[in-house]
């Protein structure tokens, strides 16, 4: 019994019937760390994936950043994903709310949905100021208007593809802002 290492399918390797040998038994268990459409590793691991064993279905989980990635037409399609949450940078003034009870204003994007929330206060209520800006990666392809609670009141803010969150046409209350919305991020 041999091993050759082209000629199987999904560019794996081949018993063949020479001669065993401990090469050929080393291998064999190498193949079976290839079997299966998943494999481990970090970013640099995947990218000197031989071409010879990308296929469509190829599933990668990356260790680098957390994703879980599938090969469909020549490259790679993320298709699990989690940032968890991070704090966002809060500008013109405002701030978290001062009451604990209330949650710091957060961003995070899970499988392409990038979900924002947090309680605000005391910065500049007028329309066009800015709020926050979020990370490439979290932002919308196109702006998007949303509503939000300002001391009890529905309020527009605008989310720019360039990250800006910004007051819409109606001005904000400096005593609390209650952010909470979710849209597709700009994959």
């Amino acid at each position: 019994m041999g091993y050759t290492s082209t000629g199987g399918p999904k560019g794996l390797g081949v018993v063949t019937d020479s001669a065993r040998t401990v090469a050929d038994l080393n291998q064999i268990i190498a193949l079976l760390g290839d079997v299966g459409n998943t494999r481990v590793g970090t970013t640099a691991e995947r990218d000197a994936l031989p071409a010879a064993k990308l296929y469509t279905g190829l599933t990668f989980v990356n260790t680098t950043t957390g994703t879980v990635e599938r090969y469909v037409g020549g490259g790679w399609k993320v298709i699990l994903e989690d940032t968890g949450w991070s704090a966002l940078a809060l500008q013109n003034g405002w701030g978290n709310h001062s009451n604990a009870n209330y949650q710091t204003i957060q961003h995070r994007r899970r499988n392409g949905v990038v979900a924002v929330e947090g309680t605000i206060a005391s910065g500049t209520v007028a329309p066009g100021t800015v709020l926050f800006v979020l990370p490439a990666g979290s932002r919308p392809t196109k702006y998007i208007v949303v509503t939000i609670w300002s001391n009890g009141q529905a309020r527009p803010i605008e989310i720019s593809p360039s990250g800006n969150v910004v007051v819409g046409d109606t001005a904000l209350s400096s005593a609390r802002t209650d952010i909470a919305f979710t849209f597709l991020a700009d994959q």
